[in-house]
């Protein structure tokens, strides 16, 4: 048994993934252009024909601006929380299509999981600033996945899903101090720290993960706001008193894809990329004369 997953795009500008398995494949997003999402599938080596449908987190369009194209030419069930669904409607004046979209909607709802083909998938809804968010955890055979950005506070079935899950795709949406420092207005910052996670509750989350797992991937990252390198430094912060991670990490980029995961039948777990490696992030902070911020030694 083969199990693949991959972070196609992760932040404001697009947010796109995929789980694939024997059984078929979900697409998790549909935030880039069909253009886009069928070159990385073609990489990825997952073919159109093995979707078996779309999970819709929320109707921000940086997570589902595509899927009137998409779905046009995929034409499949989209899995989403009741008020994601009728949020569709809004667009209906801009592009038609919006309705026709809203009637291939399966609604999963917040207390009963979507027995879905081979999958069982969970709405978990956030704390966000959109009717019907939600956060998804996914699961297959002995497998679990778990997609959680766009919430402003982790709550307790967040972190159970978070502890049962092989792989977690987690927020770090900003660091907290270069956001009173940019330029926004304070209404927007305002609504940026009710609604998202910074990177400091994310490293908190971390102290409350005692299940282990395969691949815990930091995405979401604020392009104004935050940085893999400032994300870089708060994991060593982190990990002072530890040898090494004690789970394969990875940051998804803004504006390239994440790594292909791929799980091999005896739950092993190769990267297409290798893992953060806290040894290494460790010496660099450690032989700085000048004992200046990690992050010099991560140019972007």
């Amino acid at each position: 048994m083969t199990i693949k997953f991959r972070v196609f795009a992760s932040g404001s500008n697009g947010n796109s993934g995929i789980l694939s398995t024997p059984d078929g494949a979900l697409l998790i997003e549909a935030g880039i252009s069909r253009k886009r999402l069928f070159e990385l599938m073609n990489e990825t080596k997952i073919s159109r024909e093995k979707i078996r449908g779309i999970l819709i987190s929320h109707s921000h369009t940086d997570h589902c601006r595509g899927l009137p194209i998409i779905n046009e030419t995929l034409n499949l069930p989209i899995i989403s929380s009741k008020g994601t669904r009728d949020s569709f409607l809004r667009f209906q004046p801009y592009d038609t299509r919006w309705k026709i979209e809203s009637e291939k909607v399966q609604v999963v709802d917040s207390e009963i999981p979507l027995e879905f083909g081979a999958f069982r998938i969970h709405a978990l809804p956030t704390v966000h600033d959109v009717v019907g968010s939600t956060a998804f955890y996914i699961e297959y055979k002995d497998i679990g996945v778990t997609i959680l950005t766009d919430t402003g506070t982790i709550l307790p079935n967040h972190l159970d899903a978070i502890n049962k899950s092989t792989i977690t795709l987690l927020e770090m949406n900003h660091d907290i101090q270069a956001l009173y420092r940019s330029r926004r207005t304070t209404w927007l910052k305002r609504r940026i720290r009710a609604s998202h996670l910074d990177n400091h509750q994310t490293i908190g989350i971390l102290h409350e993960i005692h299940e282990q797992k395969e691949a815990l991937l930091f995405g979401h990252l604020s392009g104004e706001c935050n940085s893999p390198n400032y994300v870089r430094g708060e994991l060593v912060k982190w990990g002072e008193e530890m040898d090494e991670f004690p789970w394969n990490c990875f940051i998804c980029q803004r504006d390239a894809p994440g790594p292909t995961l791929t799980l091999s039948g005896n739950d092993t777990l190769k990267a297409s990329e290798e893992p953060l490696n806290l040894s290494t992030l460790k010496a660099l902070k450690e032989n700085d004369p000048n004992q200046t911020d990690l992050l010099s030694y991560f140019p972007e």
